[in-house]
């Protein structure tokens, strides 16, 4: 089954400079190889949301990408099946009303089984080493080795 990742809260993401102009996103070269924190990915649960009807992905990216910059599509024979980190779905709800319930979405163990380097979003899974980096609004980037390598 192959998904299509949303964008990730582990994402580079534009910024605006002081001046006001718009940057594009970070490079790998502009962080320090001494800065970067060894990481393990240790996968997490995914919350999975069934949607039984065949519908354009796009049409689901209006209805649910405003609930995560974390998810991700996999198209199925009856319709969709939309994964977010389970952590995440727990943290909406106990938010108050997020057009979802508890009972809407299925558990499934270490379904979050990836995430995507920052930079060149290569794949990085269970048990991978990577690095992080403090994002600087929030959040983490998430860097392969290979990028890791490209850093000053």
């Amino acid at each position: 089954m192959q998904a299509s990742a949303g964008h990730s809260r582990w994402s580079a993401i534009p910024a605006v400079t002081d001046a006001g102009v718009r940057q594009e996103t970070m490079e790998p070269k502009d962080f320090r190889k001494i800065d970067l924190e060894e990481y393990t990915f240790p996968g997490t649960d995914a919350a999975v949301l069934v949607v039984k009807q065949k519908v354009p992905q796009a049409e689901l990216e209006k209805s649910f990408g405003e609930l995560s910059g974390d998810h991700r599509f996999y198209p199925t024979e009856t319709g969709w099946e939309i994964k977010f980190p389970y952590w995440y779905v727990e943290k909406l709800l106990s938010q108050g009303d997020c057009g979802i319930t508890i009972q809407d979405v299925k558990r499934e163990a270490k379904g979050w089984d990836h995430e995507h380097c920052s930079f060149c979003h290569a794949h990085i899974h269970i048990g991978d080493a990577s690095y992080t980096h403090p994002h600087e609004e929030g959040g983490v980037y998430i860097i392969c080795p290979d990028c890791a390598k490209k850093c000053g």
